[in-house]
């Protein structure tokens, strides 16, 4: 074969190489590739995904517009989507799809809708057995852990909403208004804002987290300060969690003041009539399903005091378990159920006035012990006072009651039981 031929047959080869290129980016440009995503995300997370509309930009960045795009839910649940969004629109760098972990120059949501739940068995809806890769080197449709979290330089979502349903079957909402997430560059700490609404009551949170370079590191806790404000209450953390997407391994210094307590317990449905303000810091910890805040150190109605809280959390249908121990000076009991119980209790002159009223169904078991060098209550003095007891809904025991009096000790033990 002569030189001539040669150049000939490999220009023709190149020729075809080109109309091969070339036509397949034509037909990446103009085929619909709904389907095909559809069929791949669906068969990685072994749940039904769909997309209404879907265009995607060719070009550096690459971009994507879809909508109404929905992610079944778990077979147990009876609401038949985990994620809705109505419309997402994003900017990617196209060379990170090829790492697994894409970068987002841009991404803005448009309503997210995310419905979150436990089985009996406390299996979480999000956990997810598809074939999609657990490792940083696989590409994730939906992310399983931290590792996959991708670079969101600039992030926007609008009128978002959480659904999480509690033990009791009840729905927690958690509105989302408005929610920023920005960032300088992968190796740079990252700053996020959410102002929405716990049960329709406005909340603001603030935070700012290391970088995601270091949240996609597994070997280390990402370091995390953030602040969650709503109009009674302000709480601030200050800490690490080994696993952020699932608020796993929590460890650090929390802060709450609340300004008017039975203000905030009315957000999560458990109003009081006295409304004290209440301070409190200390070392937090969350593993699993255990919350516990111990070396506290803070005040109710001004009466200082040190202890420890915990909460530990049950299946569904189970009250959780609430304990609490603290320990005061002096605990002036009239400064804590304000003026107009105080006149009340002062005209009545003793503790068998107040009626003792057990709610048929508690959603909480409550284990209370408080010791007081001096408690007050209307115009008695109790020198040395110790109280321990259980709240449950079959009732109250009273474990352990003493107190200082006429040169001794006074010590009772009880119970009471709905009628």
């Amino acid at each position: 074969m002569t030189g001539k031929r040669v150049a000939i047959a490999v220009l023709g080869l190149m020729g075809v190489a080109i109309l091969v290129v070339g036509g397949a980016i034509v037909w990446l440009v103009t085929a619909d590739l709904r389907p095909l995503i559809e069929k791949y995300a669906s068969e990685s997370l072994e749940r039904r995904v769909s997309i209404g509309k879907l265009r995607i930009g060719w070009g550096n960045p690459l971009s994507l517009e879809l909508r109404d795009l929905r992610v079944a839910n778990a077979a147990w649940s009876s609401e038949p989507d985990m994620i809705s969004i109505e419309s997402l629109s994003a900017e990617i760098d196209p060379w990170s799809i090829s790492s697994g972990i894409l970068r987002f120059q841009k991404l803005n949501a448009v309503k997210p809708v995310i419905v979150l739940e436990r089985n009996a068995s406390r299996l979480g809806n999000w956990k997810l057995n598809g074939t999609s890769s657990s490792s940083s080197s696989g590409f994730a449709v939906v992310l399983k852990n931290r590792t996959q979290f991708p670079s969101l330089i600039d992030f926007v979502l609008h009128d978002g909403l959480v659904r999480y349903r509690l033990n009791d079957g009840t729905w927690l909402r958690i509105g989302l208004g408005d929610v920023t997430i920005a960032s300088p560059g992968d190796n740079q700490p990252v700053t996020m804002t959410v102002d929405g609404a716990y049960n329709d009551t406005p909340v603001k949170l603030t935070a700012e987290t290391q970088s995601f370079a270091v949240l996609r590191d597994k070997s280390a806790p990402f370091g995390t300060k953030l602040t969650i404000a709503t109009a009674p209450a302000t709480i601030d953390f200050d800490g690490t969690m080994t696993e952020p997407l699932d608020f796993e391994g929590v460890k650090g210094q929390v802060k709450v003041e609340v300004r008017k307590l039975g203000d905030f317990l009315k957000i999560f449905d458990a109003g009081i009539d006295p409304n004290p303000a209440v301070s409190i810091a200390g070392d937090f910890e969350k593993t699993l399903d255990h919350w516990q805040m111990t070396n506290a150190k803070g005040a109710i109605a001004g009466n200082a005091f040190t202890g420890e809280l915990a909460l530990s959390e049950a299946g569904r249908g189970q009250p959780d378990e609430v304990s609490e121990t603290l320990r005061f000076g002096t605990l002036d009991v009239n400064r804590v159920i304000g003026p107009a119980n105080k006149i009340a209790w002062a005209k009545a002159g003793n503790f068998a006035s107040f009626p003792l009223r057990i709610e048929a169904s508690q959603g909480n078991n409550l284990e209370t012990r408080i010791d007081a060098k001096q408690l007050i209550a209307g115009t008695a003095r109790l020198a040395d006072f110790s109280v321990h007891f259980r709240l449950t809904t079959a009732g109250v025991t009273l474990h352990q009651l003493n107190f200082a009096f006429a040169g001794g000790r006074v010590d009772s033990t009880g119970s009471a039981t709905p009628a």
